[in-house]
């Protein structure tokens, strides 16, 4: 994989990871879905034959209630058992009994309603029918008296209705009769059962068998006929009646009256992993192209770099992704490394030029040092005729100043002990004490346990001489100054205190706020807060409270380190 092209990886990459899951998904879908339609008709088939079974059942009930009404009909049994009489008074009597076959034959699934009898005195009709005249071989007639039951269903093929027909057959044997017997015969024709099987099935074959499971009728024939008392073969789900006894319905989906779904799912199937792949072929191609087109550009830049060569990549239409931005990136390379050259070329000719710099700083340093140096010396040479002359005060006073020079030039470390700041804030206050004398008084508490911590250089003196020139210089009255350093815990505590003119609320606020803009003549208090903020964050406090002739107060909090 390592020696192949871009393009040939992202290929594979494109069968592997698109081409093949999206067939198998395609796969799986559809089995899914012709999963699901064959649970549908199944379902749907078991539905079919509930309700044909249900209907027929229903049928077949009002079929035995109907035999029942006739069967316990005592005016019927008198018109069967008449004896001897006129023509006429035998002819009211067949069409009375008409009249009962035809009144319960109003359901239109009975074909017929007759009565067979051998009554001698009784005349022949459409629904009375003389037992000699059937037919000697009727197979129908035969079964019955074979069952030798007072009721029998018989189903057999009918020459004369070119029909396979269901019978009931109710002996009428209610009230005996003397002159003869006789019997009730309903028949139901098999498009009567075909109706039935027809309006119940939706997407389903079903079939009425009978107990040998020969079919009687089917929803798939219209013409009346299984002549040949076809059976049914192969693999359907059969429901059995409980009357008539050993009756069935038998049912198959019907591949003729369902849509050809399986084909349908296939040539959808198909379109979408066709339509799939081309969406994903051409939308690769159109991200791909222009990738492994820049690519060589890169590619070509790279190699021409190798050889020594710095040209630029074309960046038209060059987008915001990897791409874009590692071509900008590599003409970003290529331009700096030509100013580079540019630079090496340059600084050759420069190096006598820096040399002379070189040679001019370093006496710029000694210059000033020597500066510093000598206005030590005639701060000292002053001081000293000071003493001669017994001036101690002012010779004092100078040496403070030499002292309080000689510290800020010398600066070294930013972050110095308080007990060093305190060599440096004595110094500050003997000076501010000459100019006061006795008009301010100054107090100091210093914590021994305080004196290793680190605090910024000239932090306490800047607070005091905030007190100096914003309190005491204003007053009118004596004043005093009050320091106090103290450790708590692991924090250390700097309070600064004067009982001078103090400050409005609006300067305190902005203080308290650090908006140091707004306030006039607060720089060395600003510098004092970004110090504080560069060493420590914001793990430090700095505030500030004032009732003007009482008592301003400067407080900072700084967590407690040392060397």
């Amino acid at each position: 994989m390592k020696n192949l092209s871009f393009k040939t990886k992202l290929t594979v990459i494109y069968i592997i990871c698109v081409f093949i899951p999206l067939l198998l998904m395609s796969i799986f879908y559809y089995n899914i879905s012709v999963s699901r339609i064959e649970h549908q008709q199944n379902d749907n088939l078991n539905y079919d034959i509930e309700k044909s079974s249900t209907a027929l059942s229903n049928q077949f009930d009002r079929i035995v209630f109907i035999s029942d009404m006739l069967y316990c009909n005592d005016k019927l049994y008198k018109l069967l058992d008449l004896g001897k009489m006129t023509l006429s008074e035998s002819l009211d009597a067949s069409n009375q009994i008409e009249e009962f076959c035809t009144y319960f034959k109003s359901n239109t699934f009975i074909n017929s309603v007759n009565i067979y009898s051998d009554n001698p005195n009784l005349l022949r009709g459409s629904a009375l029918v003389k037992t000699g005249d059937i037919p000697s071989g009727s197979v129908w007639y035969n079964e019955y008296l074979k069952s030798n039951s007072g009721t029998a269903v018989i189903s057999y093929y009918s020459p004369d209705y070119n029909s396979n027909v269901v019978s009931y057959i109710q002996r009428l044997d209610y009230i005996k009769t003397k002159n003869g017997s006789n019997f009730l015969k309903i028949d139901i024709l098999e498009k009567e059962i075909y109706n039935v099987l027809e309006q119940n099935s939706n997407t389903s074959n079903l079939y009425f068998l009978k107990s040998d499971d020969g079919i009687i009728a089917g929803c798939d024939r219209t013409d009346g006929g299984y002549k040949n008392s076809l059976r049914l073969t192969g693999d359907f789900k059969v429901f059995e009646f409980s009357f008539p006894n050993g009756y069935k319905i038998a049912g198959s989906i019907d591949k003729s009256r369902t849509p050809n779904v399986f084909t349908s799912e296939v040539i959808l199937f198909a379109l979408i992993i066709i339509f799939s792949i081309i969406l994903a072929f051409f939308a690769l191609y159109k991200v791909i192209y222009p990738f492994t087109k820049k690519l060589g550009q890169l590619t070509v830049c790279t190699k021409n770099m190798i050889n020594g060569t710095f040209e630029l990549v074309p960046e038209e239409n060059v987008g915001n992704d990897e791409i874009g931005i590692l071509t900008r990136g590599m003409n970003g390379a290529v331009i700096r490394i030509k100013q580079l050259l540019k630079e090496v070329v340059e600084a050759k000719m420069r190096e006598l030029e820096i040399e002379k710099e070189k040679s001019q700083a370093k006496f710029q340093a000694l210059q000033s040092q020597i500066n510093p140096h000598f206005m030590f010396n005639i701060l000292e040479a002053v001081r000293m005729g000071c003493l001669v002359r017994k001036e101690g005060e002012t010779a004092q006073i100078i040496k403070n100043m030499s002292a309080i020079f000689r510290w800020l030039i010398d600066w070294k470390d930013d972050l110095i002990t308080v007990r060093d700041e305190m060599i440096f804030v004595n110094s500050y206050i003997r000076l501010q004490k000459y100019y006061y004398s006795d008009d301010v008084e100054v107090t100091m508490d210093i914590d021994k346990e305080a004196e290793d911590a680190l605090l910024p250089k000239i932090t306490l003196q800047v607070i005091l001489e905030n007190a100096f020139v914003h309190g005491v210089d204003k007053s009118i009255e004596k004043c005093s100054v009050d320091v106090k350093v103290k450790k708590i815990g692991q924090s250390v505590l700097l309070r600064v205190s004067d009982s001078g003119a103090g400050m409005s609320k609006k300067t305190v606020d902005a203080i308290n706020k650090r908006e140091f803009k707004t306030v006039t003549n607060r720089v060395g208090l600003q510098n004092v807060v970004n110090r504080l903020e560069l060493y420590f964050n914001d793990k430090f406090e700095f505030y500030c409270t004032s009732e003007p002739y009482k008592e301003t107060v400067f407080t900072i909090k700084i967590p407690f380190r040392k060397y």
